[in-house]
């Protein structure tokens, strides 16, 4: 009878270990699948990409391409396993040619990007709160998207949230009439302006407030 009973119980014990275990492979499958590859998609940089030749006076036509936040990791953006997963998964569908992660609807896109654009939001909350107290403003519409670009110099690919104006990317022909001065960022950011014409569900606005 004792041994009908402790042989139950041991049963129960081990189916939940087992569970337990696979709960914790599923759950923390992003680590152990980036330790056993010896690659590293747990990091995203934000980078806000401008060009010189709207600045007032300007005589300089550059696409500059600034790091506002660097290898900000994913696991303190998407708290939720599954939803960091997704990033990755729809991560390695992307190609040189197309690098924007496209989340297949607008619904989706606003799910999967709002995180980041709470990081940005914060990082312009000065304009918000000079806004508040009357001073004043302007308001510019700008679009984040996130892309895979190409390695880095330590081989790793790197996912980048970038910040372009919606102007930009609405007009953006006139760019390719004469090109900026950038290298392959403006490759990027034309891959990019093409992405915004074909899929513009990938993409979420955000406003920003700046003082005048």
């Amino acid at each position: 009878m004792l041994d009908e009973i402790f042989s139950g119980l041991f049963s129960n014990i081990m189916a939940g270990l087992i569970v337990v275990g696979l709960g914790s492979i599923v759950y923390f499958s992003a680590d152990i699948y980036m330790i056993l590859t010896k690659k590293d998609f747990g990091r995203v940089n934000v980078n806000l990409a401008y060009f010189t030749k709207n600045d007032k006076d300007s005589k300089s036509n550059a696409l500059h391409f600034r790091t506002i936040e660097y290898r900000l990791q994913l696991m303190d953006i998407y708290r939720n396993r599954f939803m960091l997963w997704k990033v990755l998964q729809v991560s390695m569908r992307t190609s040189l040619e197309k690098p924007v992660l496209d989340f297949g609807s607008i619904a989706n896109t606003k799910l999967y990007l709002s995180p980041l654009r709470g990081i940005i939001a914060h990082i312009n909350s000065s304009g918000e709160f000079n806004r508040a107290c009357g001073q004043t403003f302007t308001e510019v519409k700008f679009q984040i998207v996130m892309v895979k670009d190409r390695p880095e110099e330590d081989g790793r690919n790197v996912l980048k949230a970038v910040i372009i104006r919606d102007i930009d990317l609405r007009d953006f022909d006139k760019y390719l009439d004469n090109p900026p001065t950038a290298g392959k960022n403006f490759e990027l950011v034309t891959r990019i302006a093409t992405a915004f014409k074909e899929s513009p569900h990938a993409f979420l606005p955000i406003q920003i407030v700046l003082e005048t």
